[in-house]
């Protein structure tokens, strides 16, 4: 191959994977609309019959779960993107099959034994969580999100790593499905908090049967009875991911429960409809960042130069930034009417929580991000590293800033302390060991346009005047009329930016139509 060739070849290196980035993320982000739209309204609903107090102890039950759950899915989901991605890329069918196997066997050990003990310690978790041991029952249920949640999470990973975006769209809408009509119909029939807990508990099962019929009936690859090599092989990769999952799993659980016990279930609750908020931001942001991994991993297999992994890396986090922090901003500013209008005024206390969580979200993208890329150069190690000592930052301010602050202290802890810190240590390891720089001065001119379009929201909420109704939908079509111009305005976007946009997004059937017209849009400002 001549030397402009190869050149040419390397040149198209972050484009072509950004292409298919961009596929795969364009399906993750259909999934998690569809699972958002269902999830979302069954949600509303629920919350609203339940009340912030019944609501509150379905949040604590989870998080009791969650505690015996800190192991997550022992990194097995990671290890699956990473390695199902390279060998997909090679064909290797056979090595696929026995790390499927050897990989779920793993799960189903560890996170089986978690919740026997959960269920197991049911009554003692009732009696000092709840104050009142008649909630068992409640926690027993409950447990089996620690081996359904882990076992589907996983499945899904498997099914992004090995490129099948429909899979994943049918995968998590299959499960939202089950999960929004038992949630609303056994709300309906009086179950109380038992409710949302066995809609997620029936739909975790019905959507890991459909997700592992793809991964070894609609593939190449067959079921192999587990061995004990590869099962260390797995080990030896997704250990150090799983006690990262489990310092970050101890912090947000502990938190909860750290929550009830000093305030009460109606902050709980509050706290809770926050959490749910962010799914929102996730439908964007999440998609993006699941889809990174195994194509971060292709890129570093492909050889390419730092210069080349530099340039996908901060196209990955520019176009998060343009795609999410307009999303973020719009609730931050809005965060009143639409918690009002969305759960009623019952739940005072989240509005704040939620700007906390969008600040936080914002300066966080980068630091996940830079997580994401030493994940796939194989730096496991360096994240776990990482992450413990951020585990431990914040269960050593947890006590202090829930005591002073109530759930307002959560909020500033969970939401912005912790991103802080994952840009502090991430960013800079990434750019040590992998020489990518992160180009802030175009991040900054993107995030000036963010903050010049949400301001022009403010004039909307003093002229309708507590009529959120119609400031909600006028507020988006002038956000979205808006933030091109002032983007371009800011010199936030260049033509070379949209002409890219434009390729990396033109096999998204849809996506490609909609981009086309905004960019076209954008560039009509920029002449």
């Amino acid at each position: 191959m001549s030397l402009e060739r190869q050149e040419s070849k390397e040149r198209d290196i972050p484009e072509q994977i950004g292409a298919r980035t961009a596929t795969v993320a364009s399906s993750i982000f259909v999934a998690k609309i569809v699972s958002f739209l269902l999830n979302g309204a069954a949600f509303v609903f629920v919350a609203r019959l339940l009340g912030p107090g019944t609501y509150g102890l379905y949040t604590l039950a989870l998080a009791v779960a969650g505690f015996f759950g800190f192991f997550g899915d022992f990194g097995i989901g990671t290890a699956f993107s990473k390695f199902l991605a390279e060998q997909a890329h090679r064909e290797e069918w056979s090595k696929m099959g026995v790390l499927l196997s050897n990989g779920y066997a793993i799960l189903l050990i560890g996170s089986g034994a978690f919740t026997v003990a959960a269920v197991a310690l049911s009554g003692p978790s009732a009696q000092y969580v709840f104050h009142n041991p008649s909630y068992a029952p409640l926690v027993i249920v409950a447990a089996l999100t620690i081996v359904l949640g882990a076992m589907f999470s996983v499945s899904y990973s498997a099914l992004i790593g090995l490129g099948r975006g429909k899979s994943v769209v049918a995968t998590m809408s299959i499960q939202s499905i089950i999960q929004s009509v038992l949630a609303i119909g056994l709300a309906l029939l009086g179950f109380g908090p038992f409710a949302p807990i066995i809609g997620l508990v029936v739909g975790y099962a019905i959507g890991i049967v459909f997700a592992m019929y793809v991964l070894f009936r609609r593939t190449k690859a067959r079921f192999t009875a587990p061995a004990k090599k590869g099962m260390i092989d797995i080990l030896s990769f997704s250990v150090p991911i799983a006690v990262s999952n489990i310092s970050s799993a101890i912090t947000s659980n502990a938190s909860l429960i750290v929550l009830g016990l000093l305030t009460t279930s109606v902050v709980v609750g509050n706290f809770g409809i926050t959490s749910r908020i962010s799914s929102i931001i996730d439908l964007v942001n999440g998609s993006i960042s699941l889809s990174l991994l195994p194509f971060f991993a292709t890129a570093l297999a492909r050889k390419a130069t730092s210069i080349r992994i530099s340039r996908f890396y901060n196209y990955s986090i520019y176009f998060a930034f343009m795609l999410v922090a307009p999303v973020i901003l719009f609730l931050v500013v809005l965060s009143t009417p639409i918690t009002y209008t969305l759960f009623g005024g019952t739940y005072k206390l989240a509005p704040l929580y939620i700007e906390v969580l969008g600040v936080g979200t914002l300066l966080g993208i980068a630091g996940g991000y830079s997580s994401t890329l030493l994940i796939s150069a194989n730096r496991v190690k360096d994240v776990m590293k990482y992450n413990v000592v951020i585990a431990v930052v914040q269960l050593a301010l947890l006590f202090p800033l829930v005591d002073w602050l109530g759930g307002l202290g959560l909020a500033i802890l969970t939401f912005l302390v912790s991103p802080i810190l994952v840009n502090i240590f991430m960013i800079r390891k990434a750019q040590k060991i992998l020489g990518v720089k992160l180009d802030i001065a175009r991040l900054v001119r993107v995030v000036v346009a963010d903050l010049v379009s949400a301001a022009f929201i403010v004039p909307l909420m003093l002229f309708f005047n507590g009529n959120f109704i119609a400031l909600i939908p006028t507020a988006l079509v002038e956000q979205i009329v808006l933030y091109p111009v002032v983007l371009s305005l800011v010199k936030g976007v260049t033509m070379s930016d949209l002409d890219t946009l434009r390729r990396v997004t033109a096999k998204i059937p849809i996506g490609n139509a909609i981009v086309s017209l905004i960019t076209a849009y954008t560039s009509a400002f920029m002449r």
